[in-house]
């Protein structure tokens, strides 16, 4: 049984490892901003989209996409004095649209990031609810990595557990790892 354990254990994280060492540098670039560049490089067009009412924001979000190549979730809409502004967001690429009502035409604002920012982005994406597919297989796999590492961490307390002499020295560290993890939790929420 206890080759069993072992054998699923160092599958299991052989399987999560990619990810580890993403969301590791991740972390990394998210927690010392100051040590990278986070220069995104901005390119600007006007296109004809027609007439909209600022409540129709995603009906001109799917014109761009259909008609002008844009991808992505509608971040937020806007209204503003002559139309309204709204932002599409990629892995990557930052879409800021400024649209006119007076002259049906938007202006468009993109956006490219480094691939340490995109780690990042991806790093914050969150659920299964997105409108692009890509963002929607990041979820599950996070949500499947997350099972794993619940699995990582049981099968080794069971391959702990499995050795005597050891029992006391691991749970000395279970313990302090606990206490640490639940320690910074606290801290997190209550900063």
């Amino acid at each position: 049984m206890y080759r069993w354990f072992r054998d699923i254990h160092l599958f299991l994280a052989v399987l999560a490892f990619p990810f580890i060492l993403m969301y590791c540098v991740s972390t990394i670039r998210m927690v010392h901003r100051s040590w990278f560049s986070d220069k995104i490089h901005w390119t600007e067009r006007e296109v004809e989209v027609g007439t909209f009412d600022a409540e129709s924001g995603r009906a001109l979000a799917q014109v761009l996409f259909q008609q002008h190549g844009l991808r992505g979730e509608v971040a937020q809409i806007t209204s503003t004095e002559s139309g309204f502004q709204m932002a599409i967001e990629s892995l990557g690429t930052l879409n800021q649209i400024q649209y006119s009502r007076q002259t049906g035409k938007a202006t468009i604002r993109s956006g490219v990031v480094s691939f340490l920012q995109r780690l990042a982005g991806i790093h914050e994406t969150t659920g299964l609810r997105h409108e692009t597919n890509l963002s929607n297989v990041w979820g599950l796999s996070a949500f499947v990595v997350s099972i794993i590492f619940a699995l990582l961490g049981l099968t080794g307390i069971y391959m702990w557990f499995h050795f005597h002499k050891e029992r006391k020295i691991g749970a000395i560290l279970l313990g302090l790892n606990l206490a640490y993890s639940l320690g910074l939790i606290v801290l997190i929420r209550t900063a």
